[in-house]
């Protein structure tokens, strides 16, 4: 079984490369980008942000800029509350975050530029339950809303990261984030876009909190690019003075490998598709055993359509689905940059072995240049926890501030 789900996971995406291929894929020597990173990363946020200032309102407060020291920050502060129909505990989670982030490029010259990555977070939970654990505790093998828990002040980004060889090579290192560059496409942010896990990172993989870390890309002429990472599996962002001691003494990570071919240059996550394999070592003092998988991508971009599909594989299911296929689209229906998104989930859960569908609707709405307010529904067909009933429905909102 294992055999066959592999080879017809490297066929599909195989046949879809190209697809993704249209033109040269030259970076721009003057470009931030480090390593792929996704649209959820803190270089991904200060360039949305610099958009918007630039047309902005100046009786909105916005976070300084010092262009004289090449410093750039940024600030935001998210809401989202959740109701599920449930007949086994908590129906409702409302959740807060504050994110404080920003950059440092230090003297550098166009095509190797370097600079210093940083964001702190305050989460809370504003119920008894936090958003990220309703859908689990309703009965689904599954997370809506990861980013919305109640770890309180943590420490998510801390690296270094340059570019080489006129951006041909890339790499970061320090306190990463593996979500921001693992297993990534347009939809991916979950403060933004797609709440449920099924549609942002991947739920067959043992993704690790934010820990030490290196990760490198390679991009090729050709459009194909390779790129790797070595994590810390046990990070924990809430003490990040344990990192170094976790990383070198206990010694147990998440690697993973991603090959994929890109559109072009700058619509490298418009237009995307990979196979990434990765492994989760044993983590022994949480009596987790070792996993190792396959996921792929492919997403594109067809006039004002998004569509995608993605699915994985993992050999022991150490995280929330063994196997998992998902298909949607995205579709902008505003110049302001309103998007309607769909999508629909199969997965199989890691530790049932039941079959569980899942569905999301939601709406971006830039309500105003810096008010972000999204609804959506999400609905869970046979969610394998939950013996009461065969239909889960799930309405949010959230909402983002930025400054």
């Amino acid at each position: 079984m294992t055999k066959k789900y592999l080879s017809l996971v490297v066929a599909s995406a195989l046949s879809m490369l190209p697809v993704a291929t249209f033109a040269s894929s030259t970076p721009d020597p003057n470009d931030d980008e480090l390593i792929g990173l996704g649209p959820g990363s803190v270089p991904a946020d200060l360039m949305e942000l610099e958009e918007i200032r630039k047309s902005d309102s100046p009786s909105w407060p916005s976070m300084p800029t010092f262009e004289n020291i090449d410093l750039k920050l940024g600030a935001d502060i998210s809401f989202l509350s959740q109701r599920v129909n449930n007949n086994m505990g908590e129906d409702v989670a409302t959740g807060g975050v504050v994110r404080f982030y920003g950059t440092w490029k230090p003297a550098s010259k166009a095509g190797n530029e370097n600079k210093l990555v940083f964001k702190v977070e305050y989460r809370d939970a504003l119920s008894n339950l936090p958003p990220n654990a309703l859908l689990f505790s309703a009965g689904a093998a599954g997370v809506s809303a990861p980013g919305y828990n109640d770890r309180g002040a943590v420490l998510s980004n801390l690296y270094w990261g340059q570019q080489l060889f006129n951006n041909k090579f890339s790499y970061i290192a320090g306190i990463i984030d593996v979500s921001d560059y693992f297993d990534v496409y347009a939809l991916v942010d979950p403060w933004t876009d797609f709440n449920n896990l099924a549609f942002s990172t991947n739920p067959s993989s043992p993704t690790p909190s934010q820990g030490l870390g290196i990760a490198g890309r390679w991009l090729f002429d050709s459009n194909v690019y390779v790129l790797g990472s070595l994590a810390d599996i046990n990070g924990n962002p809430h003490r990040p003075e344990d990192a170094f001691d976790s990383f070198f003494n206990t010694a147990e990570y998440f690697k993973h490998i991603e090959v994929g071919i890109i559109g072009s240059w700058n619509d490298r996550v418009n237009r995307n598709v990979h196979i990434t394999l990765w492994q989760a070592d044993e983590r022994k003092e949480l009596g987790i055993d070792e996993d190792h998988g396959v996921a792929f991508s492919w997403n594109t971009e067809w006039h004002d359509w998004q569509p995608l599909i993605r699915g994985g594989y993992a050999k022991n299911g150490t995280a929330t689905l063994k196997k998992t296929m998902s298909i949607g689209f995205g579709k902008k229906v505003h110049a302001n940059g309103d998007v309607f998104g769909v999508g629909l989930n199969w997965g199989n859960a890691a530790f049932s072995d039941k079959d569980q569908y899942t569905t999301e609707i939601y709406y971006k709405w830039n309500a105003l240049k810096h008010i972000l307010i999204v609804p959506g529904v999400q609905y869970v067909y046979k969610p394998v926890n939950n013996s009461e009933q065969d239909h889960l429905w799930l309405v949010a909102v959230k909402a983002r501030v930025n400054f």
